[in-house]
């Protein structure tokens, strides 16, 4: 079963056992009956799963690869490995060890062991065929070769790359230096500011996150019954209990972001704009940007020294937009997304005209996450 913006709610087996998925921040097992059989909480640095705790209290942190593959689990309390997984390069399943275990394994995507497919959110991977079970709705680069076979992972170079949403596949590398306060740069966990860190994850995670998630727990039952949205994105639709966790949430990643910037663990963060014509920047900034409209979305590198003309015959491109638009004649309007919106699901379109790189999210962004800071003649 799926919710209206596509994203998995629910799976059931064979034996009637049937699994609830909350967003990405729990889930639920329960029996054809309808007894809760397990539930599992996951806690989150930023895009990254690094906490997991079970309904029978059993705290797990998750040591990931470098595409962010479950490779060890460790008790929470005793620091002991408790399961550890090792993968084929295009995911299959090369060895694994231990007594607990995680649903999320390769790149972070849930495995179904009925099937042996990974949920990658658009589509289901096979690893054993080492490809897509259906074709990928978008060609992410018409000129290049290995985009044109929409069934194949990651343009078949697992290992530089990932596909978190089933549509685009993302390099790891191309945007990071490999020096002091690249992505691969971990020196800074045994520092200071890695000891001052942990200090604060450990308050932030039991008396903050926990907590607040588990008021989000409380009124599921009720939101279920209203078939309301429950992505944390869409936050002013979201309830009482549900804006405490999701605040609780943001001022963590706020607390991340100064450590990263003390760290110098900076570069290479996923920072967008949205282009907007002027004569509807009030309108955006005060209402938020529907994802209905956000395919203007870019990276300000990509439109650096464009005039509000470029940026309307890169932006509106004839492949995006049946029709050209006049609309930037007063010029545009470019609004940098805060970080503290959350790490954004998307996919990617290509521009074949421009080559200018666009991203639509699958998600609103409310006005209070956008930010005027540049107005192009």
């Amino acid at each position: 079963m799926y919710d209206h913006e596509g994203q998995r709610i629910k799976k059931q087996t064979n034996s009637g056992n049937y699994e609830l998925y909350y967003g990405t921040l729990f889930d639920e097992l329960y029996s054809s009956g309808g007894s809760l059989l397990k539930q599992t909480k996951y806690i989150y640095a930023g895009s990254q799963r690094v906490a997991m705790k079970d309904s029978s209290g059993n705290a797990y942190f998750i040591h990931a690869d470098h595409l962010g593959s479950t490779h060890l689990m460790t008790n929470a309390t005793t620091g002991a490995v408790v399961r550890t997984n090792k993968y084929y390069p295009f995911g299959g399943t090369f060895e694994t060890s231990g007594t607990a275990d995680d649903t999320h394994k390769y790149t972070g995507q849930v495995l179904d062991d009925n099937t042996g497919l990974y949920y990658y959110n658009a589509r289901y991977y096979d690893p054993v065929l080492s490809q897509f079970i259906t074709p990928d709705t978008i060609v992410q680069d018409p000129y290049d070769p290995q985009s044109l076979n929409r069934y194949s992972y990651c343009r078949n170079n697992p290992i530089n790359n990932t596909d978190p949403t089933g549509n685009y596949n993302e390099p790891m590398f191309d945007e990071y230096n490999y020096g002091s306060g690249s992505k691969l740069d971990l020196s800074w966990r045994n520092s200071s500011i890695g000891n001052a860190f942990n200090t604060g994850w450990n308050y932030f995670a039991g008396n903050i996150v926990e907590p607040g998630i588990n008021r989000f727990i409380e009124n599921r039952e009720q939101r279920l019954a209203e078939g309301r949205n429950l992505s944390f994105y869409s936050y002013s639709k979201l309830g009482l209990f549900e804006r405490d966790a999701y605040d609780a949430a943001i001022g963590f990643m706020g607390g991340i972001s100064v450590v990263g910037k003390a760290a110098g663990l900076t570069k290479g963060v996923e920072e967008f704009v949205h282009v907007a014509p002027k004569s509807v920047a009030k309108q955006i900034q005060k209402e938020g940007l529907s994802k209905d409209f956000s395919t203007y979305v870019t990276k300000e590198k990509y439109i650096q020294g464009m005039s509000a003309k470029d940026l309307e015959r890169a932006l509106y491109s004839k492949e995006l937009q049946p029709f050209k638009t006049t609309k930037f004649d007063e010029g545009a309007v470019i609004f940098k997304i805060k970080p503290e919106a959350g790490v954004p699901q998307y996919k990617g379109l290509t521009n074949m005209e421009d080559k200018v790189r666009q991203w639509q999210f699958l998600h609103d962004v409310p006005g209070q996450f956008l930010e005027k800071y540049k107005i192009i003649k």
